[in-house]
């Protein structure tokens, strides 16, 4: 990474969702952040996001589930 392995002030970490019901304008529904350099791979199937971020108090590979029908899920954009 360019960056020496460091989020740049200002950038965004973790999991942003999109609707992209209109391809040529995608809309940020919602965002679910997360710490260290993010969400490293994902999968959704519609309703659940699995997810492999860096979460602080874990070290290694973990994975997350995130319920879509959780109010919880993530923040509105």
């Amino acid at each position: 990474m360019a960056t020496g392995g460091k989020v740049p002030d200002g950038d965004f970490v973790g999991l942003r969702v999109f609707d992209i019901a209109n391809p040529s304008q995608p809309r940020e529904i919602c965002q679910c952040r997360c710490g260290g350099m993010g969400v490293h791979r994902f999968t959704f199937d519609g309703r659940y996001a699995y997810i492999s971020p860096e979460v602080e108090g874990y070290v290694g590979n973990i994975v997350m589930v995130l319920d879509r029908a959780d109010p919880a899920y993530c923040h509105r954009a």
